[in-house]
């Protein structure tokens, strides 16, 4: 074999060899969904899960046939022809303002939290301040053919855009909610320090 062709063919196994490797990098690069996916921080209810822009402890859930608010200025009742679930939290931002989204996962079923409460007796309506923390309740209108799984899961966040931000997450024992045919929408509060 020639100079010139060991040359060439030398030549043509490292083209080769670089082809290769940059088929791999794209491989194995991350893609954007993945690259920019929100950051999960799960808990148990009770327990208090802290991510680098909120924080979130989820004490309780019920399940109810009717909301109502009867501290408001006028009253508000909240018919459904499925059903309330309503989630007592503490939330609070670690970085900046914002609003709370919260959304419900019973089994392949997302709900998203209902805007409907008056404002001041939802979390999901309430700002939320740097560093101040407030208790409420979150409550889910859901669908009157939806099946209502054992266990269910509730993602918290700050804001609707939670890509690169941290997601809280709290999976709880649905079965075993308290079921009640009407619940009182209480307003949301500051939370004790």
């Amino acid at each position: 074999m020639t100079k010139a062709r060991l040359q060439g063919f030398l030549a043509l196994l490292i083209g080769a060899g670089l082809v290769i490797a940059a088929w791999g990098v794209l491989e194995l690069a991350p893609s954007t969904e993945m690259a920019q996916a929100s950051i999960p921080v799960s808990v148990e209810v009770g327990e208090r899960g802290e991510g680098r822009n909120i924080a979130a402890t989820v004490f309780e859930v019920v399940i109810a046939e009717r909301l109502t608010d009867e501290d408001a200025d006028e009253p508000w009742n909240g018919e459904t022809t499925g059903q309330w679930i309503v989630v007592n939290a503490t939330v609070g931002s670690t970085r900046r303002g914002g609003s709370l989204d919260a959304k419900l996962e019973l089994g392949s079923l997302t709900v998203l939290g209902s805007s409907r409460p008056p404002i001041g007796t939802s979390l999901q309506t309430s700002p939320l301040e740097a560093g101040i923390e407030v208790t409420g309740w979150v409550a889910f209108e859901v669908p009157v053919d939806a099946p209502l799984p054992s266990t269910a899961t509730i993602r918290i966040t700050e804001g609707v855009d939670s890509r690169l931000d941290s997601v809280i997450t709290v999976a709880f024992d649905l079965a075993g909610a308290e079921r009640v045919r009407e619940f009182v929408m209480p307003d949301t509060t500051l939370a004790a320090p």
